[in-house]
């Protein structure tokens, strides 16, 4: 759910330079005095985009948050989805009592993420009201087999980093072959079956009314953030008639779980400079500019305070 704990920590370079964070004590990207607090203000529960992929700390809606409110607690994760979200809040954000649970749904990829942790026994667990595996307690041995794998993978590099690097180059020429289908305007057919084939409403609903009932066993509320897919205007045209059914389909499990729903999508499209919002502009990257972080930021905090679910 996390990376290794209390390390200097290299993460990627989509906008011109590299990012570096130092984790907490649990793995995840916070300052570490976040978890010595008796509450947490406000849990964010999300995949890269949450986690602050390719920007500083002080670039990410995590920052914007919690100037306000210091007490924030970023349980995001590169490669999470909805189902490792309630497993996050289940092991590490419940203790803290959170006043306010942000669930940050990306479009681009958690209805697909989501379809592909219910396939794992374990995490299928915790739908299961009361399951907990207490790996907050657990850190020491967590770590030792984090750090097990880092080495093994180590150990393969030295042995043949002439297979790893054709691999690299192999997916080097893939990703350049999707540029070109985004930038003459071609159907992307591999985003069309995920987007197709992996927009489950029920087990969305059911995986946002757990989160919902856990935040209320606190007294604490959830709310679910609508993250775009943005790139090039959000894709092509085809794409985006597809990501609107996952849009759709979002909504409508929201509404089951009885959860409101704050879409930073509209603010995306007003913006005056639209494709500044993603990382490595003009030819941009999978995820957002400090520029597109920030105004994500600025509409959820905005958001928040018009309903009165946090202090202005």
């Amino acid at each position: 759910m996390s990376g290794v704990a209390n390390r200097a920590t290299l993460s990627g370079n989509e906008n011109g330079y590299w990012v570096t964070y130092k984790s907490d004590r649990f793995g995840f990207r916070n300052p570490d005095q976040v978890w010595d607090a008796p509450r947490a203000d406000i849990v964010l529960l999300g995949d890269s985009f949450t986690f602050g992929a390719e920007v500083r700390d002080d670039e990410h809606y995590a920052y914007v948050l919690r100037q306000r409110h210091p007490a924030t607690i970023n349980l995001g994760y590169p490669s999470s989805g909805p189902l490792g979200y309630l497993a996050a809040l289940t092991e590490y954000g419940a203790a803290k009592k959170p006043k306010l649970v942000l669930i940050f749904f990306y479009e681009g990829n958690d209805a697909a993420d989501m379809v592909r942790d219910f396939a794992s026994p374990v995490l299928r667990k915790y739908l299961t009201p009361g399951f907990r595996q207490d790996l907050d307690r657990q850190q020491g041995e967590i770590e030792l087999a984090m750090l097990r794998v880092i080495s093994e993978a180590k150990r393969q590099f030295r042995i043949s980093p002439p297979a790893l690097e054709r691999r690299g180059f192999e997916l080097q020429r893939w990703f350049k072959l999707q540029e070109l289908q985004l930038r003459l305007e071609l159907p992307s057919f591999y985003a069309a079956d995920r987007f197709d084939r992996f927009v489950d409403v029920e087990l969305m609903s059911t995986i946002f009314e757990r989160i919902r009932e856990l935040a209320e066993s606190w007294q604490g509320r959830a709310v679910i953030v609508y993250l775009p897919a943005w790139r090039n205007g959000r894709d092509t045209e085809r794409t985006t008639r597809r990501l609107e059914r996952v849009r759709a389909g979002m909504i409508a499990a929201a509404q089951k779980a009885d959860l409101p729903v704050i879409d930073t999508l509209p603010a995306f499209h007003r913006h005056a400079t639209p494709n500044r919002l993603n990382a490595g502009a003009p030819n941009p990257g999978g995820h957002y500019s400090p520029e597109g972080y920030k105004l994500v930021g600025e509409v959820v905090l905005h958001q928040l305070e018009t309903m009165n679910y946090v202090s202005r």
